[in-house]
């Protein structure tokens, strides 16, 4: 997120941090400069593993945030087995906020991305955020 080391000092009051670019959070959020017309893009790989007893089969469903465009790769997850790990991309892309000028006005604006068992046993959500850049 481009912290600064004074950034991260202010929150964390500790010496000893590690950031990772890409840590497996459930979570998403991405940055945008206020008033600059800079289209952003920022991409997420994540690792999802399967803790149901067997085969499992997820679609994904996307609810995007006001201003921005969201894909996900692949759409569908294939488990063949308990503990089976598979990858999935997420990407958020701000232009649309831009040229309708939702981000001039500085407002965060969340979605999620949802992923369905096709059987309807387990539904994992992820919230995603998209916010103004933090004053420091």
């Amino acid at each position: 997120m481009n912290f600064t080391r004074k950034q991260i000092l202010a929150v964390t009051r500790s010496k000893d941090y590690r950031c990772s670019e890409q840590s497996n959070y459930p979570s998403f959020i991405t940055f945008y400069g206020g008033t600059s017309l800079k289209i952003i893009e920022r991409k997420f790989e994540r690792i999802v593993t399967n803790v149901g007893n067997g085969a499992a089969k997820y679609s994904v469903t996307v609810n995007a945030p006001e201003g921005s465009r969201v894909t996900v790769t692949p759409e569908r997850l294939v488990f063949g087995k308990k503990g089976e790990r598979k990858g999935s991309t997420l990407t958020i892309t701000s232009d649309e906020g831009h040229k309708r000028g939702y981000h001039n006005r500085k407002r965060v604006a969340f979605g999620d991305v949802v992923w369905v068992e096709e059987n309807g046993s387990h539904i994992v959500r992820s919230p995603i955020v998209v916010s103004p850049s933090l004053p420091f």
